[in-house]
C-alpha cells in the first residue's frame, strides 16, 4: 500500500510541477518577451506585470510538492551523513514532520486571506481579475505538501524503526 501511495504521489507532484513549468513558459517568459518587443514599437501588453506575477505564483506553489518529493530543496547534510542509518532516518522524519506542520500552517493562514479576498470580491488593478485566482495555486501547492511530507515521514519513520528499507537509490 505504501508503494502505491508513493507511485501516486510521484505522478501527482510531477504533474503539478509540469503545470508550473507551463506557467513559467507562457505567463512569465512569453509575456515578458512579447511585452519587451511590443514596447519597442510603443505598445505593451496590458496587465503584463499581473500575468507574470500569476505565473510566478503558479510556478513556485505547484513546484513545492515536487521539490519535497524529489529532495530538490536545500538540505545541509554535513552532520547527518555521519550518523547511523536509523538515527539519520529518525532525524529526517522529525524534520519532515516539522515541514508538514509549517505547510499546514501556511494553508491555514493563506485560506483566511484567500477567503477574505473572495468575500470582498477583490480584483486586480490592471486586468480586473478576481484576486482569488492568485491564491488558488498557493493553497493547492501547500495543501499537497502536507500529505507528501507525511508520506515521506512515514517511510523515514519506518526506516528508523527498522520496519522499512529505503527506496532503491535512496539512503535513509
Amino acid at each position: 500500500m505504501l508503494a502505491a501511495a508513493e507511485r501516486a504521489t510521484a505522478w501527482t507532484t510531477r504533474a503539478m510541477a509540469l503545470v508550473g513549468a507551463v506557467a513559467l513558459a507562457l505567463l512569465m517568459v512569453l509575456v515578458t518577451v512579447v511585452d519587451v518587443v511590443l514596447r519597442q514599437a510603443g505598445l505593451a501588453i496590458p496587465g503584463a506585470f499581473e500575468l507574470v506575477t500569476l505565473g510566478m505564483r503558479v510556478l513556485v506553489a505547484l513546484a513545492m510538492p515536487y521539490a519535497f518529493w524529489t529532495g530538490g530543496h536545500v538540505a545541509v547534510e554535513l552532520f547527518t551523513d555521519r550518523l547511523p542509518d536509523r538515527l539519520r532516518a529518525a532525524i529526517i522524519a522529525f524534520g519532515l514532520a516539522l515541514a508538514g506542520l509549517v505547510m499546514a500552517l501556511l494553508v491555514w493562514a493563506s485560506w483566511g486571506r484567500a477567503a477574505n479576498a473572495l468575500r470582498r470580491g477583490d480584483i486586480t488593478v490592471d486586468l480586473g481579475m478576481p484576486e482569488i485566482v492568485f491564491w488558488i495555486p498557493l493553497l493547492a501547492g501547500a495543501a499537497l505538501c502536507v500529505p507528501v511530507v507525511a508520506l515521506m515521514a512515514v517511510r523515514q519513520g519506518g526506516i528508523a524503526l527498522g520496519i522499512l528499507s529505503p527506496r532503491p537509490g535512496q539512503t535513509a
